[in-house]
């Protein structure tokens, strides 16, 4: 092919320049690029290193707290409830901490603040055992708070006594769905969309802090290399915690991270679009100065170009290349003024509403469409353009960001929610490019593109889709032939299609049994392509050639010309719903049976709380027949006494509250305790209709309970009272403050047998177990009914005499029980045992405002008297002065 010297030598310029330039914008981009990278790693490692310096100075200071509080915790506050209510209320340690907890050695949690709806115990917490191991003090892992359920973390700080025996744990829980120094920084933000998380630092790390509550304490992305210049995943960086054993990131949304090296890219690319145009026509001009011939064409040309609206006459009718330049240029003008028409005519009808800022930012042109999206009645209303759309208080500070923008030599691309005058919300994308004139910034053109019904399809198009694969009802799409074009996840796992099997080659009809394919042909299909749908029942074939009762809906779609593209089937499998009808009329048969059998009172009332239904049990607690019951209301089955006693649990139960009371009911022949359960029955719409009254005879069980309740206070050994009885008792003697007057002392003896060990060592726990009982029952022979006896623990007990007039009477007693310790135990399988009992005394008043302390303090005096005792000798008794 022969190429005009014209045409080579456009094709050599341009291509050269475009390859110049395309390397020179490449290695641009890649350095732009590095720089960004760089700059965002930068900016993120400081921010990271100053956050994880922040969660740890606050972890610090936290178990700082944490730690004096405990200082003030020692053997006597883990003893006494009233010193711990105490310490709790000067403590100030609910601030830092949602919850605070005072734990016994052994595990469980002798006081929490807030308290716990049970006993609890966390002996077999890591952190808990850490800390009695080590003795140091512990942060945990992520956890479920067995008090609240919530993920937490405990920081626990060990207890010790005076001799540096541990004795417990003071524990500081941090909830992580509350507000504190984890909480908040799962909620903090990093520029628009940016995140802070921690993680455990571990093989398998989990979420301590997520923006996502629900993704809390759940496995966490385990990151083993980082790429900060892949544009397709986030920007993450990490930073390692001095104080826990986790790990700080920040991540950085891709999308907002590498936004600006996006942008870039679009810029290189439309760069190298324009430099290309220019460059033809700078060949263009060129070759016109370099072919001499061509010098009078040149000049028309010229003329031409800077008054393209202006017909320039031009010599069209030399047979030469200047002639056919002059006639191609000749007819490039006309299409060039067409084209410009064109341009101002697309301009005015463009959907897309089209702009020009000057440097102060205000619009010097706007076209329809830019007014149209905005409501703009006027084109002067459009001189600050979206500004004036913003609440008054973000327009000054819009206004200064503008005036930035459009003095840049970069051009702009944002997404904008807008509120209209006549108060309608749009979406507008707003794109801009700056105008250089001679390397300086003129102002922006751009476009604005209103994206709201766009992104609303979107949104229900994504919604749609996320209900077709969520679904477990069958979505199938096919052709107008029936050949399959979709086939949803519930679909394809009753078909025995595999997730990406591929479905072109099949067709519906092909999972139908012989009859449906012959409904299809005669009435299915034929109804849908008249009506538009179809619906009703049918049998289908599952992965086994087994037969599905389904509920079928059809849908035929059709184009503007009313032919067929498409059919869409949504199809239900209700063969166990029809099963389950079988059997819930069976059920129900059974139900009424095993109501007149169960040993309960069973009644039905509607929300106009009349009788509906009673079974033979509650005929039988009411004592009247059936009939004398139904459609009688509450108050006339109940009576009127007893139904002013139950109407505020009835109303509550009719609002659609579960209620559950008990009560005596004294009306038997024979006192019984009841049970009476509430339950309210709603109809379809959620509405309640009524409730059911369920009344259960649990006298026995109560009974039950008395008897275990005492057994827990019992030494199951001597049948005296048990440490936790004793102290019980002692709470609860309220006579004390009546019982001998006000001058009435109360003593205390704590008595402890002397060489009991050996005659464990030497003859077995069995021997020992019985000259403990023995003892025992030496020991209530010498007290009064009214005074209390206990075993404290092994071979310790104590008694108290209540309403005592003099010391001496304290000591009468206590010198019988070191009498008492001393006579042979005579058993029938060791020769005569010997022994003896120190007993330490003391005393107290309770009818004189305490005078002496309480009880507590009386058992430490009487425990340190007790060991003055041993000291002189054993086999006596010594007693502090009152």
């Amino acid at each position: 092919m022969n190429l005009s010297l014209k045409t080579k030598a456009a094709l050599v310029t341009t291509l050269a320049v475009l390859a110049t330039v395309s390397l020179a914008g490449g290695w641009l981009y890649h350095q732009q690029a590095r720089d960004h990278v760089a700059l965002l790693r930068s900016q993120q490692d400081t921010l990271a290193s100053a956050m994880a310096a922040d969660v740890d100075y606050r972890l610090a200071a936290n178990l700082a707290v944490l730690k004096l509080a405990a200082r003030r915790v020692d053997e006597a506050v883990l003893a006494s409830p009233r010193a711990q209510a105490r310490f709790f209320e000067v403590s100030a340690l609910r601030p830092p901490f949602n919850g605070v907890a005072i734990v016994a050695a052994d595990g469980m949690v002798v006081l929490n603040d807030p308290p716990n709806p049970g006993p609890v115990n966390i002996g077999d917490r890591d952190y808990f055992r850490q800390a009695r191991v080590t003795g140091q003090s512990t942060i945990s892992a992520p956890l479920a708070a067995r008090s609240i359920g919530h993920p937490s973390v405990l920081m626990t700080v060990p207890l010790f006594d005076a001799d540096h025996r541990f004795i417990g744990a003071l524990a500081g829980g941090l909830d992580l769905l509350s507000d504190n120094v984890l909480g908040e920084l799962g909620r903090t933000r990093i520029g628009a969309t940016g995140r802070y998380e921690i993680v455990t630092r571990d093989p398998s790390p989990v979420y301590v802090v997520h923006p996502d509550p629900s993704l809390l304490l759940k496995p966490a992305t385990n990151l083993a290399t980082l790429d900060d210049f892949d544009t397709r995943r986030d920007f993450i960086t990490r930073r390692t915690l001095r104080n826990a054993p986790w790990e700080l990131r920040i991540v950085i949304p891709a999308r907002e991270a590498h936004g600006p090296l996006l942008r870039a890219r679009h810029t290189l690319l439309l760069s190298l679009l324009l430099t290309g145009l220019g460059t033809v026509l700078a060949v263009s001009a060129g070759l016109g100065w370099l072919m001499r011939p061509l010098e009078t064409l040149w000049r028309a040309m010229r003329e031409q170009r800077r008054t393209p609206d202006v017909v320039v006459p031009i010599d069209t009718r030399a047979d030469d290349e200047r002639g056919r330049l002059a006639r191609e240029f000749e007819g490039l003008m006309r299409e060039l003024r067409a084209q410009r028409a064109e341009m101002a005519a697309v301009s005015d009808t463009s959907p897309l509403g089209l702009f020009r800022a000057g440097l102060d930012g205000r619009l010097s042109y706007v076209n329809d469409a830019y007014l149209r999206i905005h409501g703009f009645a006027k084109r002067e209303e459009a001189a600050e353009g979206w500004i004036g759309m913003l609440p008054p208080s973000d327009q000054d500070e819009a206004r200064q960001a503008w005036r930035r923008i459009v003095t840049e030599p970069v051009g702009m691309h944002v997404t904008r929610r807008l509120r209209r005058a006549d108060g309608r919300e749009i979406v507008v994308v707003l794109r801009s490019a700056p105008i250089v004139i001679d390397g300086k910034v003129q102002g922006h053109v751009g476009t604005v593109a209103d994206v709201t019904e766009r992104i609303e399809g979107e949104r229900a198009l994504r919604t749609q889709a996320a209900i077709f694969e969520a679904t477990t009802d069958y979505v199938v799409q096919t052709d107008r032939k029936g050949r399959l074009l979709y086939v949803n996840p519930a679909a394809r796992r009753v078909l025995g299609l595999a997730p990406d099997a591929p479905i072109r080659h099949l067709t519906a009809l092909s999972f139908n049994p012989p009859a449906t394919v012959a409904r299809h042909a005669v009435e299915i299909v034929p109804t849908a392509i008249e009506k538009g749908v179809w619906a009703g029942e049918t049998l289908q074939w599952d992965a086994q050639h087994r037969e599905l009762l389904v509920s079928h809906l059809l849908l035929a779609h059709k184009d503007r010309h009313g032919q067929v593209e498409a059919f869409s089937a949504i199809l239900r499998d209700i063969t166990a719903q029809k099963s389950a009808q079988q059997a819930l009329h069976r059920s129900e048969a059974v139900l009424r049976s095993l109501t007149e059998v169960v040993p309960m009172a069973i009644s039905v009332v509607d929300k106009t709380q009349r009788c509906v239904f009673a079974n033979q049990g509650f005929e039988a607690w009411i004592g009247r027949p059936r009939d004398q019951l139904l459609g009688h209301t509450a108050q006339e089955v109940l009576g009127d006494a007893e139904y002013a006693l139950r109407r505020p649990w009835i109303e509550r139960v009719l609002a659609g509250e579960r209620v559950t009371f008990e009560r005596d009911d004294p009306s038997r022949e024979q006192h019984r305790h009841v049970r009476v359960d509430y339950i309210p029955l709603y109809d379809e719409a959620g509405e309640v209709e009524g409730f059911v009254a369920v009344t259960t005879d649990i006298s026995a069980a109560r009974a039950e309970e008395r008897r275990l309740r005492d057994l827990a206070l019992t030494d199951p050994l001597t049948q005296v009272l048990n440490r936790i009885g004793f102290e019980q008792a002692l709470d609860d003697r309220v006579a004390w403050t009546t019982e001998g007057g006000p001058d009435a002392l109360v003593a205390l003896l704590y008595i402890d047998l002397d060489r009991f060990k050996p005659v464990n060592d030497l003859y077995g726990h069995a021997v020992g177990d019985q000259l403990l009982q023995i003892f025992a029952t030496r020991l209530r022979h010498l007290v009064r009914p009214t005074d209390l006896i206990a075993r404290l623990g092994g071979d310790e007990f104590a008694i108290v005499l209540n309403g005592l007039h003099e010391e001496a009477n304290a000591m009468i007693v206590a010198d019988k029980v070191v009498a008492a310790a001393e006579q042979p135990f005579e058993l029938p399988s060791t020769p005569p045992l010997q022994v003896s009992a120190s007993v330490g005394v003391a005393f107290w008043w309770p009818g004189q405002n305490g005078a002496g302390g309480g009880w507590p303090q009386a058992l430490e005096r009487a425990d340190a008297m007790l060991y003055r005792a041993k000291a002189a000798g054993r086999g006596r008794a010594v007693a502090n002065a009152p």
